[in-house]
């Protein structure tokens, strides 16, 4: 769609979501450059670029694109992947150099300069943001005054996400200045870092998050991301190990569980009033948008392919081919609840489901 000053624009979600940065970042692959319309997503992508401050895009737009909120870590850092998407789709190289390129080297820069609010780079590597207070990542909902999923520190997605962003700056930038040697550096410093301080050997995956108090424990979906972006950090074996926790506690038809059912703050229902909802939303809930990344990681691992893709065509059939027909006709909603029957829930037509369903079909052989 178009907003009000005629600018090419994704919205999050129908009936009462608008235009955010991290959702049009995530959806705009499936929904543009995988599905035909790479012009179309040339334009909203030189659009944010052309909003990168401080090493940030906005994640929310007004429709006018006039008030802009930069309060959220990922949105920049998905930009990139984003890019290789489009890139992946057979995108104009010379556009990503072009229009592309110099926000892409902003965002790097401010990072390593230590510019970017709320955010800092620790002697290991580790990119960590907000403080408990803060929500900056995607699980960003709050409930009765507090956030209800604090994530402040070294979020492990923020830092799979950071990791792919330099090794793809480091693939487009040329020469050899300061800024391209100081990417590598970084780039390295975290990889060599990044299983000591987030492997979780209780559960054999990666924890959520490391902060002040330690590793997270919780089995939640962000560690997927470490599997499924283009450059990883995670060998054959660790890839395998965090995919068996996560398909083990987290998968079901529709998506991914925000949360595994064996932890105490479950929450399989989706009910009460809107600080009830909110208390649920990444504590249970299935997003259909993480089948997606979940299906890219689970063909990166697989010995087999071929069976890889019967499986995923096979478990993941209602949110491939049958979408309900009593909350969005034709259409994917933003999360389901936890426990079969795994009801919908949430926005009717959620951008980032309807996209990654796209994408996924794409990446399992289909048209």
């Amino acid at each position: 769609m178009r907003n009000a000053s005629d600018k090419a624009s994704v919205i999050a979600g129908y009936h009462w979501f608008g235009e955010w940065g991290r959702d049009t970042m995530i959806a705009l692959p499936g929904l543009t450059f995988h599905s035909g319309r790479l012009p179309f997503g040339e334009e909203v992508l030189a659009a944010y670029a052309g909003m990168e401050r401080d090493g940030l895009l906005p994640n929310y737009l007004d429709q006018s694109s006039e008030h802009l909120a930069y309060n959220s870590v990922d949105a920049s850092l998905w930009f990139f992947w984003t890019v290789q998407e489009y890139l992946r789709a057979k995108g104009s190289r010379r556009f990503v150099t072009k229009r592309l390129l110099p926000a892409m080297k902003g965002i790097v820069a401010a990072h390593l300069d230590g510019r970017v609010p709320l955010c800092r780079l620790d002697e290991d590597g580790l990119l960590h943001a907000g403080n408990e207070h803060t929500q900056l990542t995607w699980m960003d909902a709050q409930a009765y005054g507090r956030p209800v999923t604090p994530r402040h520190g070294a979020a492990v997605e923020i830092n799979a996400l950071w990791y792919n962003a330099l090794r793809f700056y480091l693939e487009l930038a040329s020469g050899d200045d300061d800024l391209r040697e100081r990417a590598e550096r970084a780039a390295d410093t975290l990889a060599a870092n990044f299983m000591e301080r987030f492997w979780n050997h209780d559960d054999n995956c990666l924890s959520d998050v490391v902060n002040e108090r330690g590793q997270d424990h919780c089995i939640r979906p962000n560690q997927i991301f470490a599997v499924s972006l283009p450059h990883s950090m995670l060998d054959m074996e660790r890839m395998r190990a965090v995919m068996a926790t996560v398909e083990s506690h987290l998968l079901t038809p529709y998506g991914l569980r925000t949360l595994s059912p064996r932890n105490p703050l479950y929450s399989p229902f989706y009910r009460g009033d809107a600080d009830a909802r909110d208390a649920a939303y990444h504590q249970g809930m299935v997003w259909p948008w993480l089948a997606g990344h979940f299906g890219e990681a689970m063909l990166r691992q697989s010995a087999d392919r071929k069976e890889t893709i019967k499986y995923l065509r096979s478990y993941l059939k209602p949110i491939l081919k049958a979408f309900p027909k009593d909350h969005g006709i034709a259409s994917i909603p933003e999360l389901y609840t936890g426990n079969p029957p795994h009801r919908p829930q949430g926005t009717i037509a959620q951008a980032w489901s309807v996209a990654e369903a796209i994408r996924l079909n794409k990446l399992l052989g289909g048209r």
